[in-house]
């Protein structure tokens, strides 16, 4: 089975770029049976937690691993690399409910004003 290659900005970094980052890829896109999750090191551990966030895509990563039906073990998951992603994840959802509380105060003032309004 072959890998897809990281972006090289990540090769410099300690841990198999390509590893971590196929596993990124196979995740998210409900393919995390396909993961050689054993093959980990602490170091591509790390560097998932690391590249997950560069690519802004953590909080979409923990959920999707707690999806994964127990594929992904709390055994393969290190404590720490959950806690990083769940932070990551609860961040979001935060900000989220920030954002979502402005739009709606905007929006009750376009409604005030008789302004029609088409989200996107």
């Amino acid at each position: 089975m072959s890998l897809i290659t990281a972006p090289t900005q990540y090769v410099p970094y300690s841990g198999n770029a390509d590893l971590v980052y196929d596993s990124i890829c196979k995740t998210l896109s409900e393919r995390s049976d396909q993961v050689a999750w054993d093959a980990f090191t602490p170091d591509d551990w790390q560097m998932l937690v690391m590249m997950a966030k560069s690519e802004g895509v953590a909080p979409l990563l923990y959920w999707k691993l707690g999806r994964a039906g127990g594929r992904v073990s709390a055994t393969k998951l290190p404590s720490a690399v959950q806690q990083q992603l769940q932070a990551s994840y609860y961040q979001t959802a935060a900000q989220n409910a920030l954002l979502f509380k402005e739009l709606e105060r905007i929006l009750a003032a376009f409604d005030e004003a008789g302004i029609p309004v088409i989200l996107l």
